[in-house]
């Protein structure tokens, strides 16, 4: 009769104390261990997809990566040859202003002065220059850098102010 009641414990738990000790670390080693990891991926510098960029290094991402020019393709492709060259560096002073004046015209002015939308005067029309140009040319160039009625400042152009010059020298002269 001993022998039915007599159970032995074959596995690694035998006491109520291995049990409170094996709960205990049951619960115990897994918040530790998460808690080591979420230390380590906080810390120290990021360089993935979570990482805040410094300002250089964003600037260098969003950087302009090539240039793109509309207008005659036999210009641009002599100015393409011309690059290499050490006389290429002389030739943007030696461009006269009327081709930066016209270069302006083209891609900005031509939308309004071209076809004469919101009054406008257009380009070469003598009658509807002559009252701007009775004020001189200074007063003209004021008006056109500070923009005037349906036209904003520098019509809209982002040319320098020597170019954006050469752009109202070209529409006046067009209609002296």
């Amino acid at each position: 009769m001993s022998q039915e009641h007599d159970e032995t414990n074959h596995g690694l738990i035998n006491t109520p104390m291995q049990t409170l000790v094996a709960a205990g670390l049951g619960f115990t080693v897994p918040v530790f261990v998460i808690m080591g990891l979420v230390t380590f991926y906080s810390s120290g510098t990021k360089t993935g997809v979570g990482a805040i960029p410094t300002p250089q290094a964003l600037e260098q991402r969003i950087e302009k990566v090539g240039e793109s020019e509309v207008g005659d393709p036999a210009k641009i492709a002599a100015a393409a040859a011309a690059a290499p060259t050490a006389t290429a560096a002389a030739a943007p002073a030696a461009a006269p202003a009327a081709d930066a004046g016209k270069k302006i015209y083209d891609t900005t002015c031509v939308a309004c002065h071209g076809t004469g939308v919101a009054n406008a005067p257009k380009l070469g029309d003598k009658e509807a220059w002559a009252p701007r140009l009775a004020a001189g040319f200074d007063e003209v160039l004021k008006i056109a850098t500070q923009g005037k009625g349906g036209m904003p400042p520098k019509g809209g152009s982002s040319a320098s102010d020597a170019d954006f010059k050469a752009a109202v020298e070209y529409l006046v002269n067009a209609a002296k």
